[in-house]
């Protein structure tokens, strides 16, 4: 990979974006995992002066101009990655779940990520489906969402036990479902059967979509590792992670008055189930 480089400064940059160039090659290996409100604020500048200055840069948006810094830049975690199959010590590892995350902040849309939660807010009751070791992230989120006061159910991974607990999914209802490499047949009925009952769907896949392709109503985005690399578990798992955080925030006191409510159960009891 090539080091990124800004056109010749006769393009007519004004004081302001040679200030923003500073920032970025001072910055470089961070700016894929910014934000535009981010980089504004460390700058000083408004978010329109910086999707101005991306333009005159030669890029359609500043997201491109981000995704072109991301692709031509080789961080170190990518570099590690290369020397997976070398090197197996325990921080080379660590570094790759990282990688995996970075990647993963590289291309998630934060939009669909705010979509997800206040559909997940306003469920009347979530179906959570994973198969394989997705079904332990499914358990995970069930977990989660259970302790903020949200009905879960999760549906059984393979066979026709599937329609026992996907018959009772209506309007009103949301399916979440983790597909990564490839989406599992029975994940394809789920999204075939929310169309003629209603619910909404959230898929967390490895695989990005558009808005012509997407096959569920959210489509959120995680990375993994390539087909033929270990499969890393860390990036789903930390959007789990940031998802509930989120949605306590959303839920409120609803949320806070279910984890009280926990607490004091738990309190109750412990004479006889110690904490």
């Amino acid at each position: 990979m090539t080091d990124f480089h800004f056109p010749e400064k006769n393009a007519g940059y004004t004081q302001t974006e040679e200030k923003i160039i500073d920032y970025f090659y001072q910055n470089i290996n961070l700016i894929p995992f910014l934000s535009i409100g981010t980089i504004s604020e460390k700058l000083g500048v408004s978010e329109a002066t910086l999707s101005r200055f991306a333009k005159n840069a030669g890029f359609k948006s500043f997201k491109d101009l981000k995704a072109a810094i991301a692709e031509k830049y080789e961080t170190p975690a990518e570099k590690i990655t290369g020397t997976l199959a070398e090197k197996s010590g325990i921080f080379e590892m660590l570094e790759y779940q990282r990688y995996c995350i970075e990647k993963t902040m590289l291309h998630l849309s934060e939009s669909e990520v705010k979509k997800a939660v206040d559909k997940i807010a306003a469920a009347r009751t979530v179906y959570i489906y994973g198969k394989g070791a997705s079904f332990a992230l499914a358990e995970l989120f069930s977990f989660r969402l259970s302790r903020l006061g949200k009905m879960t159910k999760i549906l059984p991974s393979g066979g026709s036990e599937l329609f026992e607990g996907l018959v009772h999914a209506k309007e009103g209802d949301l399916a979440l479902i983790f597909g990564f490499q490839k989406i599992p047949r029975e994940a394809k009925v789920i999204l075939e059967h929310s169309k003629t009952a209603g619910f909404k769907t959230i898929l967390i896949s490895g695989m990005l979509f558009n808005d012509q392709n997407k096959h569920a109503d959210i489509n959120l985005f995680v990375y993994r590792g390539e087909p033929k690399e270990y499969h890393s578990m860390a990036a789903p798992a930390a959007l789990i992670d940031a998802i509930t955080v989120l949605l306590a925030k959303s839920l409120g006191d609803a949320a806070m008055e279910n984890l009280a409510n926990l607490y004091n159960l738990k309190e109750k009891y412990k004479e006889e189930i110690p904490r």
